[in-house]
């Protein structure tokens, strides 16, 4: 067989987690004995492999998001065993399925496509993820598969009531309820889009759309006042200083990577992605692309002296600027995880967003918008966006680099005059 990396258990948790968002390539990785998994893109499915005299043949076992590896790692030793007995597991597996259930004509004037819930949330993930960044896709499908479709997923459209959907939010309103409010929302969405693809095909109206009226949802389940709101774990800007020698001090990749992202204020996965080609050193300007922020707004990230020195310190190449020591991007959780090792807290590195915010408000005192651009916040008002057409580069470089010359303990250069 083909030479292939070899996944650790890590590795295949997280692919198994969520859709390829995290830069692997596209190619066959090995997930165990006889056992693969394959990525095209965004798409990871799972491979059992196994010789046919001098050929290799496969054996695809599904979707990683649908397949655990316990599944898998089963479903591979039946294949063998039968391979081993002498019969073809491609063919046993194909007889074993059903045969697809043909719908009757008058079940439905609207289209196939929308005759469930589920089948319109995909549509509706669909149609609209092209506007959206990677990571809001996927919270969009990962949490509508985790909390949504196992209760009302298989529900016809025509027959959501809003009993539906308040057994749905019922067991994670008390406990996820920032989530469960965020559902509410998306659900009323979905309803919304589905019920105008119906006008627009030329079907009847219907009344489901009227079940996520959020008033009638929140009054059966609670509004929510009782619930404490729960944000991410923050560091004391007083306390970045030592995190930054902890940091400089174990020197791995992942320490490296989160000494960029402390040092630029970007969400954790702007950071781990980004490439060379974002980064012009001659500027010190390192742009990262609509596809990859949440704002789906580009957005220009001027680099400190400390943030020079630490891109400086390692090889450019054609990829990632920030890898494992076997050259693959590291894992979405490698920042977090050495921030609170080194910390000895549970502060997150999407948590020093807010540690940077506190700083500018209460040493740097710096401007609310000059503040909320180096964060790619947009404003609220469509009047603001609409007027105001700068991005403050270069007096965020200022506020970049005092930021920096903080962090990492080191006295500052004059800078007032930018905000007087």
């Amino acid at each position: 067989m083909a030479r292939t990396k070899t996944l650790t258990d890590v590795e295949v948790a997280e692919l198994c987690a969520e859709p390829n968002t995290e830069g692997w390539q596209d190619g066959l990785y090995r997930a165990g004995p006889h056992l693969f998994i394959q990525v095209r893109g965004n798409s990871t499915t799972w491979q059992v492999r196994w010789y046919n005299g001098p050929r290799v043949t496969t054996m695809g076992l599904g979707s990683t998001l649908k397949v655990t590896p316990t599944t898998a790692k089963r479903l591979r030793d039946e294949a063998l065993a039968h391979v081993e007995a002498g019969r073809d597991p491609r063919a046993i597996r194909d007889a074993a399925r059903p045969t697809p259930i043909v719908p009757r004509d008058d079940a439905s004037s609207r289209p196939r496509s929308l005759a469930t819930f589920q089948d319109a949330a995909r549509q509706y993930i669909a149609v609209r993820e092209k506007n959206w960044s990677r990571s809001h896709a996927m919270q969009w499908a990962q949490t509508m598969r985790d909390f949504i479709y196992p209760s009302m997923g298989a529900v016809p459209l025509a027959e959501i009531t809003v009993n539906h959907i308040v057994d749905a939010l019922q067991p994670i309103w008390s406990t996820k309820y920032s989530t469960a409010e965020r559902l509410l929302q998306r659900i009323k969405m979905v309803l919304e889009w589905a019920e105008a693809e119906r006008v627009r095909t030329g079907a009847a109206p219907a009344d489901f759309v009227n079940a996520a009226n959020p008033k009638i949802v929140k009054t059966l389940l609670g509004d929510g006042t009782s619930h404490v709101i729960r944000h991410r774990a923050a560091l004391a800007y007083t306390d970045v200083p030592a995190l930054w020698e902890a940091l400089v001090a174990d020197g791995s990749p992942a320490a490296d990577v989160a000494r960029f992202i402390i040092l630029t204020a970007v969400r954790t996965s702007e950071g781990l992605r980004a490439t060379w080609n974002e980064i012009d050193l001659e500027r010190r300007v390192w742009t990262v692309p609509i596809e990859r922020m949440k704002m789906r707004r580009e957005h220009r990230v001027p680099l400190s002296n400390q943030a020079m020195e630490l891109l400086q310190a390692r090889p450019p190449s054609e990829g990632l600027v920030f890898t494992s020591p076997r050259g693959g991007p590291l894992g979405r959780n490698a920042p977090c995880l050495i921030i609170q090792s080194l910390s000895g807290t549970k502060v997150t590195a999407h948590g020093l967003r807010t540690t940077f915010s506190a700083w500018c408000d209460e040493v740097a005192e710096v401007p609310a918008d000059i503040r909320e651009r180096c964060l790619a916040h947009e404003s609220r008002s469509a009047t603001v966006r609409a007027y105001s057409r700068t991005d403050f580069l270069e007096r965020r470089r200022v506020v970049m680099q005092r930021w920096a010359d903080f962090v990492a303990g080191r006295r500052a250069t004059s800078w007032e005059k930018y905000f007087s």
